[in-house]
């Protein structure tokens, strides 16, 4: 009895279909993990904020561009401040703003953040009333 499929033939699918598989990959290639720019890409979709991924020799991190309307330009952020601290920490990556916000914002109370504005330091109060230099206060009326 002859075999159905010859060896030479199951040979030269294989080979194909290594082929084929090998071309799929080298066209269609993994996506790296990067979590410096998943954090910066996060913190520009959720804040309107877009970051250094590290630190300036000055220390902080500095504010490349906000958002027109955004939380972040709400709160009076602007291009050119530095961030220098988020509650009690200081920051130096972009990893340690995204972990201290989201850190300060799912304890529920406000936390400051500390801002450098070309030498003007000043504190940001965020949290579920976010206030800032920038940011509207409810009118009171009774």
């Amino acid at each position: 009895m002859k075999p159905l499929l010859s060896t030479r033939i199951v040979l030269l699918v294989c080979a194909i279909i290594f082929v084929a598989l090998m071309l799929w990959i080298r066209a269609h290639p993994e996506k790296p993990e990067d979590p410096v720019m998943d954090a910066i890409s996060q913190l520009s979709e959720g804040l309107g904020l877009d970051i250094d991924p590290i630190a300036g020799a000055k220390g902080g991190i500095a504010v490349k561009a906000v958002r027109p309307g955004s939380p972040a330009d709400r709160l009076g952020l602007r291009a050119g401040d530095r961030i220098l601290a988020i509650g009690d920490r200081s920051v130096w990556h972009a990893l340690n703003v995204q972990e201290f916000l989201n850190q300060g914002l799912t304890s529920g109370r406000p936390f400051p953040i500390l801002v450098d504005s070309n030498g003007d330091y000043h504190a940001i109060i965020m949290g579920r009333q976010m206030r800032g230099p920038g940011a509207q206060r409810p009118a009171r009326g009774g």
